[in-house]
């Protein structure tokens, strides 16, 4: 608010209209993507659209000039990682998902955490299975039965939830993450190769894998900048 920085309506329905076009969806078929997300509605995905807007627009304020993704870095990790754009991988997981509400006080928040952790540690303990325990405790309702996302492109999701998952190898339980969302618990079931949906789609999301790298790598030297020539503790 400070720099005076926001997100129009117009901007949020071009987010949401490019989504429409990668997919091929209509609006039923978006709201139904939106739940599975996590999201109650689809105004509260615009929400979140907006908040991450808004902070990929501070930060490309104030360190964007420093910002440097050349075509030859993107080109080369389609060919390592994509067989040069025509194939890509998608995975099929389940998630337990613990809701944070956007007003949640940081007492709530610490409270929701420790709940997903107990969450995982009966996931651990296996007297349950994790399809049970999703169906017990999971906020997302917009998954399928056992807290069963099905077969996700990377880049059909949050950038935290899919790195986490793309780590993960078959069976694996992840630790408590959390993203814009909440807290979360993936299990990976299986992954499996096809036929890339549109390379271009590749490319932006190599292209914002590198920058959010570099994104995290001159966010820490400004804070480090500003520890040195302020003097203040900063906590992140």
């Amino acid at each position: 608010q400070e720099m005076n920085l926001t997100i129009s309506d117009a901007e949020i329905d071009d987010v949401l209209a490019q989504m429409r076009q990668k997919n091929l969806w209509d609006m039923a078929e978006l709201r139904t993507a939106v739940r599975k997300l996590g999201f109650a509605h689809l105004a509260e995905y615009r929400d979140h659209v907006r908040t991450e807007k808004l902070r990929v627009k501070m930060l490309r304020v104030k360190l964007g000039s420093r910002l440097r993704v050349t075509e030859q870095e993107v080109k080369r990790i389609l060919e390592a990682e994509f067989k040069g754009g025509k194939m890509e991988d998608e995975v099929r997981s389940r998630h337990v998902l613990i809701k944070v509400p956007p007003s949640a006080s940081p007492f709530e928040v610490n409270q929701l955490r420790r709940k997903a952790w107990s969450i995982h540690d009966q996931v651990i303990a296996a007297d349950k299975s994790f399809a049970e325990l999703a169906e017990l405790h999971s906020d997302d309702l917009g998954t399928e039965v056992g807290g069963d996302l099905g077969f996700m492109r990377r880049w059909m999701l949050d950038p935290s939830f899919a790195n986490k998952l793309w780590s993960l190898r078959k069976g694996e339980v992840s630790k408590v993450i959390q993203t814009p969302f909440g807290f979360h618990i993936i299990k990976m079931l299986e992954r499996r190769w096809v036929p890339a949906k549109d390379p271009r789609i590749l490319e932006q999301m190599i292209r914002a894998r590198l920058t959010e790298q570099q994104f995290i790598h001159l966010y820490s030297a400004w804070i480090a900048e500003l520890k040195a020539s302020t003097h203040i503790e900063i906590r992140i």
